[in-house]
């Protein structure tokens, strides 16, 4: 399929063969390597401080390459009372010189630079194509949307896309960026039945970034929720997991980012792809395509000799998780490239740390749940405890006792060195402060480690502990850059949960002073639990490798329904059970008088208010009342506030998403009550600390402000 440059629109590339009013694919592709104001950057004028972000290498090549297959091999061909031809792309490259040698200079000369500006132009142009199709040529319309470059994620499924001249310094902001977040219901708006999106980018930030508060730019209009389309299937794809980070290449003959890698071979329907050969033309399927991008991209870490784990996520607002992304002629198929041998990647970020890391064999590695490069902790000398036996010591919340080891007799020091296999670790977990959410009081409680999973050379760990004492608890964690919070609920009586904190200790480069760090840290429940808690532990750790779709396609769900149908035995497991079948879409399994029972029985989970009321606005999209919605949103903030904290990230997700559009909401005719007021001002502080990623509530920043954040959500509440 070809495509001419259109010389109204720079970076606008139209297929002649197209009609304005036809159904058609309406793409926007974005890549960006070049970064001129950050790290390294080639300006005059850098950015005063750059927040660790520098250039990339093979970024905008990536986006080179789609656009290559989109324009040469794209098909989408469902009949022929349905055509839906290529109709128009915008293509916004930064390349690096290195990249631009690759590229052929006529694609080059008809391209966007995207800069803040020109990214909000192009999407919005793409936008009102697609908005002035009729109904029914738009219900056969499909939107794509790809973007590869440096990306934040300061809030969960709030990704923010930095434009080439983000952090401009003579009038640039933060803000000057793309959040897809905030643009998602507004595409949700369109009549297009289905909408790819593509994110090649970090999900990760810094702590000093996340405390300045950085939003984006939602970029398009929003109407009010009765406005979105109810058949609309917005499918979204991360090349990473949340709070994690995504790689590629060092230099271009080494091809494109590793995400994009791996998209491609399953477009193409390389290496084996499981084609739906029901019909010529054959369909490359979304729950197909994404199973096999996150097989493929963990297959060229392998090639690369790097024992990472990268989890491939997808999110979304659809009903279908085998929507046809491309169709695929038989003569088409080509056989795959040979993967690379060579083992040069480096994170999106490019810091000299991390560089130097990689370069040393010593990189940060990501963790997922039985990840094969995980085993028992016995690459120590030291001869360890065995697992077996129990809890192998315990620390108690307080900084600087040591104890002795109950269990060996042996000194703490030496015990806990010989468990956790780095002093930095022993002192960060040995120096934690635990506090009882509700009093805001210390409590001296100890932390009962049951075992220590971790990579070779200590660099990647899950810790596995649990508490004696029945409450929901504030466990603080310090390194030599931030402080963390993890949110525990031992709530129910006769339960004791199994918790797994997941975290990188990062490395030094060689030559800098020593400053120990983590990142990538998590909280969720351990499969080791017994019972119903081990059922929700292994069935959220499917959801989180496998997504919607493979759920969808292998989990029990009845048993799910089960979990939440027994919440009087186990009220945290059916909380578990009811996000996930309420992130499925399973409303059929998820009666709301259950919730409504969950909310009544247990006033003290305060995730309850919120779930409900997620689950009641996801029911009347079609036709929801405004007013009711924004008074039942406001009743139910307070009502989680009055009960404390929501003790998972995906509730406490919602919450803050929920308090900011009642904030926009806001005028001199609607004011929210002082109660509210100081709920939706403990909510947008919890923002700019909130970590996404697992299962249980974590935040991470500066100390102080940390505790301000603890002592204001108990004051407040």
């Amino acid at each position: 399929m070809m495509l001419q440059p259109d010389p109204t629109q720079p970076g606008l590339w139209t297929n002649p063969a197209w009609k304005p009013g036809d159904a058609g694919t309406f793409a926007v592709l974005i890549g960006i390597s070049d970064y001129p104001y950050l790290k390294d950057g080639n300006a005059p004028q850098l950015a005063e401080n750059n927040y660790g972000l520098g250039q990339l290498a093979v970024s905008a090549l990536t986006a080179y390459r789609l656009f290559e297959w989109l324009r040469d091999q794209y098909l989408y061909a469902p009949g022929p009372g349905a055509p839906c031809q290529l109709a128009q792309c915008w293509l916004l490259l930064a390349p690096t010189q290195q990249e631009r040698a690759v590229m052929k200079d006529e694609v080059l000369a008809n391209t966007l630079v995207p800069t803040y500006i020109n990214c909000r132009k192009a999407l919005r142009a793409w936008y009102r194509s697609m908005a002035k199709i009729d109904d029914e040529a738009a219900r056969h319309s499909r939107a794509v949307f790809f973007y590869s470059g440096h990306g934040l994620e300061v809030s969960h499924e709030e990704q923010i896309l930095l434009p080439t001249d983000y952090l401009e310094p003579t009038g640039g902001s933060l803000n000057d960026a793309v959040n897809l977040g905030a643009a998602r219901p507004a595409l949700m708006e369109l009549k297009v039945g289905n909408q790819f999106i593509f994110l090649d980018a970090c999900r990760n930030d810094t702590p000093e970034l996340r405390e300045r508060i950085v939003q984006g730019d939602g970029v398009f209009d929003q109407g009010l929720a009765h406005m979105t389309n109810p058949d609309c299937n917005l499918m979204l794809m991360y090349a990473t997991a949340s709070g994690q980070q995504t790689f590629g290449p060092r230099s271009v003959d080494k091809g494109i980012s590793l995400f994009g890698q791996a998209l491609l071979s399953g477009l193409k329907a390389e290496r084996n792809f499981a084609l739906d050969r029901q019909q010529v033309p054959y369909s490359v399927q979304w729950s197909p395509l994404h199973q096999f991008v996150g097989t493929a991209y963990n297959d060229l870490l392998k090639q690369y000799k790097s024992p990472l784990k990268q989890r491939v996520k997808v999110t979304g607002e659809y009903d279908d998780s085998f929507a046809v992304v491309t169709h695929i002629r038989p003569d088409m198929l080509i056989p795959a490239v040979p993967l690379p041998q060579e083992r040069d990647i480096f994170f999106g970020s490019s810091d000299d740390a991390t560089d130097s890391a990689f370069d040393n064999e010593i990189n940060a590695y990501e963790m997922a749940p039985n990840n094969e490069y995980f085993g028992p902790a016995d690459d120590d000398p030291s001869s360890l405890v065995d697992e077996d036996d129990g809890p192998l010591f315990e620390i108690y919340a307080l900084s600087g006792q040591r104890l002795w080891n109950p269990f060996s007799g042996e000194s703490f020091a030496l015990s806990a060195h010989d468990f956790f296999g780095r002093e930095t670790v022993t002192a960060m977990w040995s120096n934690a402060r635990l506090y009882r959410v509700g009093t805001n009081e210390p409590v001296n409680q100890p932390i009962l480690f049951q075992k220590v999973a971790r990579t070779p050379d200590r660099i990647g760990y899950q810790v596995s502990f649990t508490l004696n004492d029945k409450g929901l608890y504030w466990l603080e964690l310090t390194d030599d850059r931030t402080s963390y919070a993890l949110i525990l609920p031992c709530i129910t009586d006769g339960i004791r949960p199994l918790f797994v904190a997941e975290f990188i200790v990062e490395e030094s480069a060689p030559g800098q002073p020593f400053i120990f760090s983590i990142s990538g840290l998590q909280l969720s429940l351990s499969p080791d639990n017994e019972g119903t808690l081990q059922a929700a532990a292994l069935l959220w750790e499917k959801y989180e490798n496998y997504g919607a779709a493979k759920a969808t396609e292998d989990m029990d769900v009845n048993f799910l329904n089960n979990l939440v149908y027994g919440k009087m035995r186990d009220p945290l497991s059916a909380l578990i059970a009811s996000i996930i079948l309420f992130r499925l879409g399973r409303t059929d399994k998820l009666p709301r008088e259950w919730l409504e029972n969950l909310l009544n029985w247990f006033p003290e989970y305060a995730d309850t208010p919120v779930l409900l009321n997620e689950y009641l606005f996801r029911l009347e999209k079609a036709a929801p009342n405004e007013a009711v919605y924004q008074q039942r949103t406001g009743d139910c903030l307070l009502t989680m506030h009055k009960r404390g904290l929501p003790v998972t990230g995906e509730v406490i997700s919602y919450a803050i998403r929920e308090a900011g559009a009642l904030t926009e909401g806001v005028n001199k005719d609607n004011q929210p009550s002082e109660s509210l007021s100081g709920t939706l001002a403990v909510l947008k502080n919890a923002r700019q600390f909130f970590l996404p990623g697992g299962l249980f509530t974590a935040f991470s920043g500066n100390g102080d402000a940390l505790h301000e954040l603890r002592v204001n959500w108990h004051l407040t509440h």
